[in-house]
Order: structure tokens, then sequence, then C-alpha cells
């Protein structure tokens, strides 16, 4: 029997003759063994329990098992080969899915795949298991139930069912035949039991159209078919659609249109080499080299503030806070002098700024050891209390905090004027309450602060 487990990281670097070890999102070890049995491993107890088994080609290359994080927006049948199945994500990067399941991300420049992760065998044979449908649904048609299938319907009458294992196709024209049904994606098959929880509230963001997004632009559906619209300085607008850009003046304007959300400022950058380059509103920011520092565009030396940052590369990288003294410096990481420290960790220096290792790679920093790595696609969650006596800031990996911000925990922080920042070499996609999704790599969500201002993960 197949384990239920979802792995995130496998590390080759703790690899034994008989034995393949992998994480799940929660950090939790697991190794796998030369006939594909997987085990559970309890680090209190130094002992393994049997879960389950897979098949054991997965053994001689686990990175298989991994399953990538981020979405697929596309399935594009019209460019694949025996051998290969092609999807695009929200950023338009090309993927191939090879017989065996392995997600290949494809490079322009070398014509060539590189193995990010694995997939099962039978997304191979259908594809669009991959994508997450993108349709509204805005009501429950139980009348239309029949074994296997829930039916739901949007908001311009189309029909839809849901089976057991999630999968979700639209309906024909004709009742009279299945023939032009088609599957469209897959969802939790969780959601087969609790179908009413596909059924989006009336009045809520249900769907990103990225398809018709610019650096200054983002464009949402409500669960009515609504239009809604999120420029790059926060402002909401709703009652105009795409290609009507020119009557923002009479729409309509939502929660936080009068707030100016911050962005990665390029203004402020420190370049020391190899190039800084911005994307996405300046919320997505590419340094080339390990001195370079980018701050945001807003500092503060009071109140409370949160910011969220998604780790775009399984290389390292750096988000937290810093005052710009720190930023400032030449020639410099983030902190000072730097020491050996685990391996795959992220950590706080004197500055309270936080380091990421990658899994495969070792950390250098002057701070302390606070919490294991990220992999790529995981959420830095920033909280920054300027108020407290001393002032804190508090760290979470995909909305897991270590301490609980502005109660208790945290690490304490010199005097001065704080900036969100970013270090180090590779890419990573903030968001500072404008843009949940990532520039389109993560489901929109709905979460605000408690003003009701902001769209966070």
């Amino acid at each position: 029997m197949r384990p239920e487990v979802k792995f995130t990281v496998y590390d080759p670097t703790q690899d034994e003759i008989a034995r393949k070890w992998l994480k799940d999102a929660d950090d939790k070890w697991y190794h796998v063994g030369g006939r594909g049995d997987v085990y559970s491993w309890d680090e209190s107890t130094s002992t393994s329990k049997l879960l389950g088994g897979i098949h054991p080609t997965r053994f001689q290359n686990p990175l298989l098992l991994v399953r990538p994080t981020f979405a697929f927006a596309e399935y594009s049948p019209d460019n694949d080969q025996p051998t290969e199945r092609w999807l695009k994500d929200f950023h338009g990067n090309w993927y191939f899915i090879a017989p065996n399941g392995g997600i290949f991300e494809y490079d322009d420049e070398s014509g060539e795949g590189t193995l990010i992760g694995g997939v099962n065998i039978c997304e191979f044979i259908e594809p669009q298991l991959m994508i997450w449908p993108t349709v509204i649904f805005t009501q429950r048609r139980a009348d239309r139930d029949e074994a296997g299938r829930k039916c739901l319907s949007d908001a311009n009458g189309g029909n839809y069912y849901v089976t057991p294992d999630g999968r979700v196709y639209q309906e024909g024209t004709s009742e009279s035949s299945t023939a032009n049904e088609s599957l469209i994606g897959r969802v939790s098959k969780e959601l087969f039991q609790e179908e009413d929880k596909l059924v989006v509230p009336l009045g809520m963001f249900a769907a990103y159209h990225p398809q018709w997004d610019d650096e200054r632009q983002k464009w949402f559906t409500d669960s009515e078919g609504g239009w809604n619209l999120l420029i790059n300085a926060g402002i909401l607008y709703s009652g105009v659609q795409p290609g009507e850009e020119d009557m923002l003046s009479n729409a309509p304007q939502g929660p936080g249109s009068d707030i100016t959300f911050a962005t990665m400022d390029p203004h402020g950058a420190k370049v020391i080499a190899g190039g800084i380059s911005f994307s996405s509103g300046d919320l997505r920011v590419s340094s080339g080299h390990a001195y370079n520092k980018i701050p945001s565009s807003m500092g503060a030396s009071s109140g409370r503030y949160y910011a969220e940052v998604r780790f775009d590369q399984a290389s390292k990288q750096m988000a937290g806070v810093a005052r710009r003294v720190d930023i400032n410096r030449k020639r410099e990481y983030f902190g000072g002098s730097y020491r050996h420290m685990n391996n795959n960790a992220y950590v706080v220096s004197r500055a309270g700024y936080l380091y990421h290792a990658a899994s495969n790679s070792r950390g250098y920093h002057s701070g302390n050891v606070i919490r294991r790595g990220f992999a790529r696609g995981d959420i830095l969650n920033i909280a920054l209390d300027l108020d407290s006596v001393p002032k804190r800031v508090w760290f979470g990996k995909n909305g897991k905090w270590t301490g609980l911000p502005g109660v208790r925990g945290g690490t304490p922080l010199a005097d001065g004027e704080y900036f969100f920042v970013q270090g180090y070499r590779g890419t990573c996609t903030w968001n500072f309450g404008q843009d949940s999704t990532f520039s389109g790599s993560k489901r929109a969500m709905t979460n605000r602060d408690q003003n009701g201002i902001g769209s966070f993960h």
C-alpha cells in the first residue's frame, strides 16, 4: 500500500547504502529502502515505523517522490511528444512530464530539461489532472447527482461534476450524451465528501486570471462573474473589465483603495555585482551576487507590519528585515561575520535578518539556528513589531510560526528604522498585501489584516 505522505524535500547528503531520506511539509523525516519500503522516522527515539511501499525504482531516484509545490496553469497537448506531456506554470515557464512521472523544467537556451520532482504515472496519461480548475462554482446541484458524481454549476449556467477521486468534468450541452464531456482538472479528493466547500460565497474573489496581467495590474472575478482589478498601487476597482482600463476613473473602489502598498525598491538597492532585476510590479526580485541588498520601498521605526515572500528557487537566498545602516554596508553579507551552521537551516542574525540555506548546501551566519530550511515554493512569513520594547521580529514558514507574533518569542532588535529586505543570490516574490498569488504561482486567497485591508496567503 502506498503511504499517504506528501514528500517536499529529498536530501541526498543524508543517503546511506540501504536508505534514502526525505521530508514532508512539516519537516518530518522519512526513509525509503531498496525494496521500496517507506518508513517514518521518530527523532526522539531514533526508531522507524513501516508505513507502506512504493515501486522499487523510486529508490534509485527519490527525487521522483517529491511533488512540485507550485501550480500548473495550462496543459498544452499541441506540444506533446510520445514520451513528453507539456505544461506551463503561471509565469509562462515550460515543463514536461516523462512516462515514469518525472517532472522536468525546460530551459530554452540549452533545449534540455532538469528533473525537479515527480507525479503519479497516471498524470502522464492524463495531464489534465495536474491542473486545478479555474471555473467559479456558484451553486450545488444535488438534484442532478448520480452514483459517483456530484454536480455543480457556474454563474453562466454551465454544468460540472466531481468524482470521488477529485476529477472535475464539464458536461456537454446535450443531456442525452456524454460524448462531449471534458476533463478540466482535479481538486482534492476530500472535496467529493465536502463538495459545498467548492461553492464560493457571493461577493468573494473566486478566480485569478493571469492571462490579463501586466507589470501594473492583476485581474480577478467574484462568484457572480464580476471583474475586479487590483493595480500595483494597492487600489482595487470593480465593475471594469479587461480592455476597459481607460474607464478606471468611473469605477467603484473597494477596501484598500486609499492604501499604498510597499514594493521592493530598485532605487534603494545596493548592487555589488551580478546585477539585480525587478519584475511583477517590483515584487519579484532576482539577484546575481551574494553581497547585493534590496530593501522595501517603505521603512518604519514604529508600528506593526507583516510581509510574506515566496522562495522561487531551490538555492541560497535571504529575506527578512534590516536597518538602513545594515543595508548600506559594502562588501558584506547581512549580519556581519559568518561561520558554518547546520545543514538546511535558516537563521537569524543580530540585525534580525533571516538566512535561508538550500537543502543541499551549508549556511554561513553569525546568528542562531531557529528552524530547518525552505524548498522552492515555500513562503516565509515575517511579522515586525516596532512598538514593543525591545523591538521584535517573528518568522514563520508556510503559516507555521516560531513563537507567536505579538505575544511570545520573537527575536529582539536594536532601535532604528527597519525595512523588509532581500539579499544573496536567487529569486524571491514578495507580497505586502497587494497579491496573494505571488505573481500567479499560488492560488488567490482572501486573508486580510485586522482592518480588512490587503490580500495575504
